[in-house]
């Protein structure tokens, strides 16, 4: 670009998205000036690791992220934990968190979330420490 920055450019539902940095490769210098960054290659790696997952964040609601994270996760685990995991999952369910689009999410969000979970609805210290594993 004019500026010096790189640019990757996709496309989600037919909109253009853009992703850019002021470096290319991992080991390019950083212009004089500028903040630490993530290079262009790395960044666009992620994004393709994301897309052959099946992982969209422009659209994948926090419900949708956690029962595919649940769904790989169970396959391996005793009983007793699949069920600790199916009832964090029916608290998630009634929340309107759980509808968030995940790169919506800010770190405040899944705060208050939490809180709200032992001051309004009297969730135990462990009991949310355990479900945020899973959050």
């Amino acid at each position: 670009m004019s500026d010096g920055r790189y640019r990757y450019f996709y496309y989600v539902g037919g909109k253009q998205k853009n992703l850019y940095s002021w470096k290319l490769e991992k080991n390019d210098r950083l212009p004089a000036g500028k903040r630490e960054c993530v290079a262009l290659r790395e960044r666009e790696k992620e994004l393709q690791l994301q897309n052959l997952q099946g992982v969209n964040p422009e659209k994948m609601t926090v419900l949708e992220l956690v029962e595919r994270y649940l769904a790989i996760k169970d396959l391996s685990v005793k009983k007793t934990t699949k069920a600790g995991h199916q009832t964090v999952l029916n608290v998630l369910k009634k929340e309107k968190f759980a509808q968030m689009e995940i790169s919506k999410v800010k770190v405040s969000d899944a705060k208050l979330f939490l809180i709200k979970l032992q001051q309004e609805d009297g969730k135990s210290y462990s009991t949310i420490h355990i479900s945020s594993g899973v959050y």
